[in-house]
């Protein structure tokens, strides 16, 4: 069950889902009765799979892949069409892949001239202070690596309180990270206001000769225009993106969470490793 969570959380359902999807449009074309009864399942299960990913597809690419696969599932009664169908659905899902692999893939952070972080975030990074949960990830780097850490992450944290800290308190650091919007998901923050709230914390925080790295949010299904927010603003202000899969191996890994959520020792460790890779090139 935990395997189907991450997949589906992670986003990479949309990958099984599409490949569902084509494989049911090429039996479509087989003649073999045994063959033929699977597209249905197959064609179902690949569509569910797709719309529990939560990801967030242009709207044109939305708009194609919708007609594709609507106008193949058309071609059941129209069997002269299924072959150019077949074809186009085809090529419609390959583009979707296409457009969401680079978000799968963790960047590798640019030169920078310190051996120093800047951390914004919520309880994921702060720590909760339970003596259960060890030494908070952000410690780790600090004391494995011999990197300056700057921890502005609080406990309970949303966007709108970590764009009021670093309102407050100097960004330190040409490398900074952020780990925010959990809070706000699962609060009682519109996806309105965590937009205008994330835009200004970005505007905040970014500019010339600063390195800025966002986690994107592993997200429960439907819940897509969260990512659209991320990946927007994140162009908007030139702002990597750490795919969700990072940030999830750690809450998801073997005793990582207190409660589900909250990182024991074990998943500190494994969040201070992927954090490590990735920002360990920008380091001299």
């Amino acid at each position: 069950m935990q395997l189907i969570v991450f997949h589906v959380v992670s986003g990479q359902s949309l990958f099984t889902g599409a490949v569902l999807l084509l494989c049911a449009a090429g039996m479509s074309l087989q003649k073999r009765r045994w063959v033929s009864r699977l597209v249905v399942p197959a064609t179902c299960l690949g569509g569910m799979l797709v719309l529990v990913s939560s990801t967030a597809l242009p709207s044109l690419l939305t708009v194609l892949v919708t007609i594709a696969t609507s106008a193949w599932i058309g071609s059941v009664w129209k069997t002269r069409w299924r072959q150019a169908a077949v074809k186009v659905m085809c090529v419609s899902w390959l583009l979707v892949m296409l457009w969401e692999i680079p978000y799968c893939i963790a960047p590798r952070a640019a030169p920078v001239t310190e051996r120093g972080l800047t951390l914004i975030g919520d309880s994921l990074s702060a720590g909760t202070g339970e003596q259960s949960e060890g030494v908070p990830w952000p410690v780790l780097l600090q004391q494995e690596h011999k990197l300056d850490v700057q921890n502005l992450a609080h406990m309970g944290s949303t966007t709108a309180a970590a764009l009021n800290r670093v309102r407050t308190e100097a960004v330190a650091h040409e490398l900074v990270l952020i780990e925010i919007g959990g809070n706000d998901l699962l609060g009682s923050t519109s996806a309105t206001q965590f937009a205008a709230d994330l835009d200004a914390l970005l505007a905040a925080v970014t500019c010339e000769g600063r390195q800025v790295l966002m986690f994107e949010l592993p997200l429960p299904p439907l819940a897509q225009r969260y990512s659209f927010i991320q990946r927007k603003l994140a162009r908007k202000h030139g702002v990597q993106l750490i795919p969700k899969r990072v940030l999830l191996s750690a809450i998801a890994g073997p005793k990582a969470t207190l409660d589900g959520l909250h990182l024991t020792a074990a998943g500190h460790t494994i969040m201070a490793d992927q954090v490590w890779r990735i920002i360990q090139p920008a380091l001299p």
